[in-house]
C-alpha cells in the first residue's frame, strides 16, 4: 500500500478544508459550518441562504449550464459525473503525494500558479460485471503537466487558480500551508471532467527534484497495475467543460 510522505499526513483534514462556501469561503472543517448544495446544479456549496442569494448573480450562468448538461446527459454519463467526484475524493491522497512530484514543485513552488497537473482517465464500464463500485471503473492512462495557455478557457482557469491561492494565503497559511496546485481530471472521449485543488506545506522541500514521476503516479492510481501511457493527443478531450467547473 502506498503511504504518504512528509507533509501529507492529514489528507482528509486538508480535503475538508478545501470544501468551502462559494461566497464567504468558510469550510465545515476549519469553521464548523454545515454546507449545502445548490438545488439547481447540485455542485455549488453554501453555508447559508444569505450566501447563496449573495452569489446568485455570479453563479446563475454556471448553474443554468450545469442544469442543461445534466438534463442532456444520458443516465450512464450522469453516473460517470458523480463517479468521477468520488474517484477524486478517494484518490486525493495519491493526487497530492504524486502530483507535487510530477509538477516538481519542490524546485519551484510557484509553478502551481502557471501549470495544471492533468490526469487522463478512461472509463471502463465492463468492470461493472466484477462488482466494483462506480468510482473504481476509471483507469488512469496519462499524466501531463499542462500550461494554462493550453486550455481553451484559460482566463476562467486562471481566476480559479488565483482564488485558490488567495484562499491558501488568507485561510490556510496559519495552518502551515505555503502553496497549492490544481489537478484536472479528464475522462477521454466524454465531456466529463473535474478540478481537484491540492495544498502543501514546507515539508515539500525535503523531496528530491528533477525526477520523472509520471509512470509511478499512473501505477499508484491503478492500484499498482502498470498500464500503457497513451498520448493525450489520441483522445478527443473536451476541455471546454472547464467553464462549467470554475
Amino acid at each position: 500500500m502506498t503511504t504518504p510522505g512528509p507533509g501529507f499526513a492529514d489528507f482528509r483534514q486538508v480535503r475538508k478544508a478545501l470544501v468551502q462556501c462559494q461566497t464567504c469561503f468558510k469550510s465545515s472543517n476549519t469553521d464548523g459550518v454545515t454546507l449545502f448544495k445548490c438545488a439547481g446544479c447540485r455542485m455549488a456549496l453554501y453555508c447559508s441562504k444569505e450566501c447563496q442569494k449573495g452569489n446568485w448573480r455570479n453563479h446563475k450562468g454556471t448553474c443554468y449550464n450545469l442544469q442543461l448538461l445534466i438534463a442532456d446527459s444520458s443516465s450512464a454519463e450522469d453516473k460517470m459525473v458523480w463517479a468521477l467526484d468520488r474517484y477524486c475524493s478517494k484518490n486525493q491522497p495519491l493526487l497530492a503525494q504524486y502530483g507535487v512530484r510530477v509538477m516538481d514543485l519542490a524546485s519551484d513552488i510557484t509553478r502551481g500558479k502557471r501549470d495544471v497537473c492533468t490526469i487522463f482517465l478512461k472509463y471502463v464500464p465492463e468492470l461493472a460485471t466484477r462488482g466494483k463500485p462506480e468510482h473504481a471503473k476509471f483507469v488512469a492512462v496519462g499524466v501531463e503537466v499542462r500550461p494554462i495557455e493550453k486550455f481553451g478557457v484559460r482566463h476562467r482557469l486562471q481566476r480559479s487558480i488565483d482564488a485558490f491561492h488567495g484562499y491558501i494565503t488568507t485561510r490556510l497559511s496559519n495552518e502551515g500551508f505555503i502553496g497549492g496546485f490544481l489537478v484536472f481530471l479528464m475522462v477521454a472521449g466524454t465531456n466529463v471532467a473535474k478540478l481537484c485543488p491540492i495544498s502543501f506545506k514546507d515539508d515539500i522541500y525535503r523531496l528530491e527534484t528533477g525526477h520523472d514521476w509520471t509512470n509511478t503516479m499512473l501505477s499508484a492510481l491503478n492500484d499498482g497495475k502498470n498500464v500503457a501511457v497513451v498520448p493525450p493527443e489520441l483522445y478527443s478531450l473536451c476541455t471546454h467543460m472547464l467553464q462549467y467547473l470554475t
